[in-house]
Order: structure tokens, then sequence, then C-alpha cells
């Protein structure tokens, strides 16, 4: 048994949009662990929305898994990537671009989900 997250969110383009929903498929190790990235992703979205708002706030301090930037060697590029942890050890998955991010994406729910790797419904 391991944990994954869904995230639930709008996304469309300029003549509509829809719901949906995808899984991370980054299996973790615990629930505790699963519960630490829920909260990142939540406050990841919050973070990504001030530093790409009218307003653009330029203090702004990044927590230690956000990535504001990607290093291409001759230019940093905007990423808005995150870390999110894989097991007890400390192990991170960096993910660049999230899906639940961009300009028709709105995050609507974040959701633990229990995957039993002996069903195969899954």
């Amino acid at each position: 048994m391991y944990f994954d997250i869904r995230i639930y969110y709008k996304t469309g383009n300029s003549f509509g949009s829809e719901d949906t929903s995808d899984l991370l498929d980054i299996p973790m190790s615990s629930y505790e662990i699963a519960k630490e990235n829920k909260r990142r992703i939540k406050e990841h979205y919050k973070i990504y929305q001030e530093r790409h708002s009218y307003r653009k706030l330029t203090d702004l301090n990044f927590p230690d898994f956000y990535i504001p930037y990607h290093d291409w060697g001759n230019y940093k590029s905007d990423t808005d990537g995150i870390k999110l942890l894989i097991d007890d050890t400390g192990k991170e998955h960096e993910l660049f671009c999230p899906f639940w991010i961009g300009y028709f994406e709105h995050l609507n729910e974040v959701k633990i989900e229990i995957i039993d790797e002996d069903d195969d419904d899954y």
C-alpha cells in the first residue's frame, strides 16, 4: 500500500473550460508524507497566484520546496516548480511546470488517495 495525490482543477482555453482531475502518479510511502505534499501543493498554488498576479509581489520569500526558476545555463526561466517528498528519508521528486498551474488553470481541491498494490482495478 502507498499513497498518491489527486489534483482537481479547472482547465480550458479561450473558448471554454472544464473541471478535471489528474493523479500525480508519485508513490508516497506514508500518509504523513502525503499530507505534507498536499500542504506543499496548496501553498505552491497560492504563491504561484501571488507571483503572477497583477500586483507582482517582488519580495516573496519562497519556501525550500518552491522552485521559482530553472537554470538553463544561459538564462533562467520561470517554472514555478515544486519539490515533493517521496519517502521518510527526505528524498524529493522535482516537478517542473505542474499541470495545475497556468493561464487557464484553477486549483479546486487536493485529495490523498490510498493505492492498494494488490488491487487490479487501479
